[in-house]
């Protein structure tokens, strides 16, 4: 009975972490997007961007609870103080509240900015992560060759056929695969960590599958006179500046009311330099327009490129696989060795592999001209 209960206990111990391991495995297998939720949730700039908008939202609260005191204050009191005391009045009743709201608005705004940023990074530390999972498996298809190829150097090299300098040539390949093979395996660790950083994942995380790669976004574009004034219309820095605009001209108008800006000295002084204020935002909005214009039109043309750059790569693609048929013909007769064969698969693998990188270069792309055309960041 003992030697019953021994057995089923180590057999449980044997088939248990396998178990979990296998579970480990299937659930943790990372996608760019499943990345990409958990980052939007872990994060401390995105929940210090949402802390802000807390924070400016109950000021702006605030702000409009002060209203109907202010404006009792003006009324009870309005004959027994000066028009400049009743000008700083309005300017807390009238222009506080407008400044509180755009500050709301503008914590809101900076937050989908730190996701759209944030999102950016993600792709990019991904794409680390798919680039480097790439060169690793090259380097073992690249070693199983190297392997073979100084397995078959050596056995001709017992057998008298080929110079030791020969072997030598063979065997120092092998190990140069090796090393390499050593390398990338690092340099893919090294990613991963960095990924595993920017999502919030255990730094040493690395149980992750082949990462799959989301399908190509396919857009039928507009002209780009479209995005460009999308860009203008949506854009951060264009928001903020008409704001500022916009409260300048507020400030004025209040110091307007019974000619305080010309009675006051202080007045004068504060209303001259918004004036001054004004002229230079104006200027400020028509440079800043002119240099989304260039970048928006920038980005829709460096778009383009790509997609023909797309469909140029595909047709090399095809021109080598014709040219691996051909190869495998001349191998089956013996023209061509199996090393110069499996070389020659192997560089299909990598130009195919490439072709995945670029299509998610693409998609990057075509995500930052989407940022791009709305609230931002720049292209």
């Amino acid at each position: 009975m003992k030697k019953l209960i021994i057995f089923m206990l180590i057999a449980f111990l044997i088939m248990f972490p396998f178990e979990v391991l296998s579970k480990e495995v299937d659930q943790d297998r990372l996608t760019y997007f499943k990345a990409k939720t958990q980052m939007l949730k872990n994060n401390k700039q995105i929940s210090n961007a949402s802390k802000n908008v807390f924070s400016a939202e109950a000021q702006y609260k605030n702000v409009l609870e002060s209203y109907d005191r202010l404006n009792n204050y003006i009324m009870i009191w309005g004959n027994d103080i000066d028009d400049y005391q009743e000008m700083e009045l309005l300017m807390q009743r009238d222009y506080s509240p407008v400044v509180a709201k755009y500050n709301w608005i503008i914590a809101q705004k900076n937050e989908v900015l730190t996701k759209s940023k944030l999102i950016i990074d993600l792709r990019n530390r991904f794409r680390d992560v798919l680039s480097a999972q790439n060169d690793y498996k090259h380097k073992q298809l690249e070693l199983d060759v190297e392997k073979k190829s100084y397995t078959g150097a050596l056995k001709r090299f017992e057998k008298g056929l080929i110079s030791v300098n020969e072997k030598d040539e063979a065997e120092y390949a092998y190990l140069q695969a090796q090393y390499e093979l050593d390398a990338s395996k690092r340099n893919l660790e090294n990613t991963k960590r960095k990924l595993n950083e920017l999502i919030a994942n255990p730094i040493n995380y690395t149980l992750y599958d082949v990462i799959n790669l989301e399908n190509l976004i396919a857009d039928d574009f507009e002209p780009v006179e479209y995005f460009i004034a999308k860009a203008l219309e949506n854009r951060i820095e264009i928001f903020s500046i008409n704001r500022d605009i916009e409260l300048k001209n507020l400030q004025a108008s209040i110091m307007r009311i019974h000619n305080v800006h010309e009675i006051y000295r202080l007045a004068k002084r504060d209303y001259s330099e918004i004036m001054a204020d004004l002229d230079i935002l104006k200027i400020r909005l028509q440079e800043e327009k002119q240099k989304i214009t260039q970048e928006i039109k920038s980005a829709y043309n460096d778009i383009k490129k790509v997609e023909k750059e797309i469909d140029s790569f595909r047709k090399q693609i095809d021109i080598e696989k014709r040219k691996l048929k051909y190869m495998e013909k001349r191998y089956e007769l013996g023209s061509v060795s199996l090393t110069e064969y499996e070389k020659a698969k192997n560089n299909l693998i990598v130009l195919e592999d490439q072709l995945d990188l670029i299509l998610y270069d693409y998609n990057t792309k075509l995500m930052k001209f989407e940022y791009a055309y709305d609230i931002g960041p720049a292209y």
